[in-house]
């Protein structure tokens, strides 16, 4: 348990406490749609799974032209 809870950052306790609030407001005003959503984005931070299904977004890698340090383009170019 202490291992699980070291690899949380203050990123996935804000996405956490932010989806616990949508949970709570949508009991409040009891719409389905509120809670449904709340628990999807509570899910999130407990599986930490974010924009991609490994948990990452990487953009495609790119490189440094060595004879112009200003100009990048893309590795697949």
């Amino acid at each position: 348990m202490k291992k699980y809870l070291s690899a949380w950052n203050l990123s996935r306790l804000l996405r956490l406490a932010i989806a616990v609030a949508i949970i709570v407001q949508g009991i409040l005003v009891k719409d389905g749609m509120f809670i449904t959503l709340g628990v999807l984005f509570s899910i999130m931070p407990v599986m930490n799974i974010g924009c991609g299904a490994g948990g990452t977004c990487n953009p495609r890698p790119s490189f440094r032209n060595p004879e112009d340090p200003t100009l990048t383009r893309d590795a697949n170019e």
